[in-house]
């Protein structure tokens, strides 16, 4: 999507045979594959994609169904102005270069308009920064002997929190010296369960990420968010029209789970779960001493993580949802 056609500095190489490393980099983006086993016991490839110019990451990997499952961490600070969301400068420090093993990672580093369902929520007009936003695209083949278009498109829209994921540019440095290895996440977080109880206009999403329109067309009014995000995005300045709040089972008598709704033309809540299998969450920082014995910590290596993901959300029928059944 945006590799870089200009090679690394020279670096030393990790000691492990399946070390991955972090160099220095020239370019603005850079593409790393990475091999990885899913729950149900097939290997698949993560494409990772870092561009420091958009100050984002991308994760893309197809599970074992067939389903293809796009992750998009965009750290970009947004600020509103009288045209609209404008992008302000990235405030991004580079250390000193060093390099160094870490035995517990295996890793070595080197610094260097609007869907029309429920009522539209209020917003608040202020001053906007900070609204890191976290994508998750899931194009899911769909069941043609029951009705169902070729795929499923679904996308769901929640805030990038601090310390979720490593920053753009260190992301732009990994490598990996034996591209065949099977990579396992160091730490498997559990699952996070998210009701997205509000739907997100797609043609106004762009005020929130530049990623979401490119990333979620597909999925044309299948987009959501949280009530409390969208609450969070109002009150940093976001408009109105952006969101719109789908029904609720505690307002709707009779709306029931998908997984129990017999008939396919009912509405009913839907689940619909994922996984990202490896992605690195955390910089690792060590301490070395200079000549007067003072101590300086300095990165030295990433750590991995699994982490699942649950979304419960509305549609207008079970057919939109038929992976959620009962066994």
């Amino acid at each position: 999507m945006f590799a870089s056609c200009v090679p690394p500095l020279l670096v030393r190489l990790a000691t492990s045979l399946g070390a991955l490393v972090l160099l220095i980099a020239l370019g603005l983006g850079s593409e790393l594959r990475v091999r990885v086993r899913l729950a149900d016991g097939l290997i698949t490839e993560e494409i990772l994609e870092a561009d420091n110019e958009r100050d984002s990451i991308s994760l893309e990997f197809k599970q074992g169904d067939g389903t293809l499952i796009t992750f998009v961490a965009d750290f970009k600070q947004l600020k509103r102005g009288s045209g609209g969301c404008a992008v302000v400068g990235l405030c991004l420090h580079m250390g000193h270069a060093v390099s160094r093993s870490d035995a517990g990672g295996g890793m070595t580093t080197r610094l260097g308009d609007t869907v029309k369902i429920g009522q539209p929520i209020s917003s608040r007009h202020r001053d906007t920064k900070g609204k890191n936003v976290k994508i998750f695209r899931a194009l899911i083949l769909g069941e043609l002997e029951r009705g169902q278009n070729q795929y499923q498109a679904l996308c769901f829209l929640s805030r990038l929190n601090h310390n979720e994921i490593i920053p753009s540019e260190s992301m732009a440095r990994l490598r990996q010296k034996n591209p065949q290895a099977i990579r396992l996440a160091e730490e498997r977080r559990g699952q996070e369960q998210l009701t997205m109880g509000t739907a997100v206009n797609l043609s106004r999403a762009g005020l929130l990420s530049s990623h979401v329109y490119n990333v979620c067309s597909e999925a044309h009014e299948a987009v959501y968010t949280s009530q409390e995000d969208a609450k969070h995005w109002l009150d940093k300045g976001m408009e109105g029209s952006l969101f719109e709040v789908l029904p609720q089972a505690a307002d709707t008598p009779g709306l029931q789970p998908c997984r129990v709704t017999k008939d396919l033309w009912q509405p009913c809540l839907c689940v619909y779960s994922l996984r990202l299998e490896w992605y690195p969450c955390l910089l690792k920082y060590c301490r070395s001493r200079d000549t007067t014995g003072k101590g300086a910590p300095y990165r030295c290596g990433i750590k991995s993580c699994s982490k699942g993901y649950q979304f419960t959300y509305y549609v207008p029928q079970k057919q939109l949802c038929l992976w959620d059944e009962e066994t």
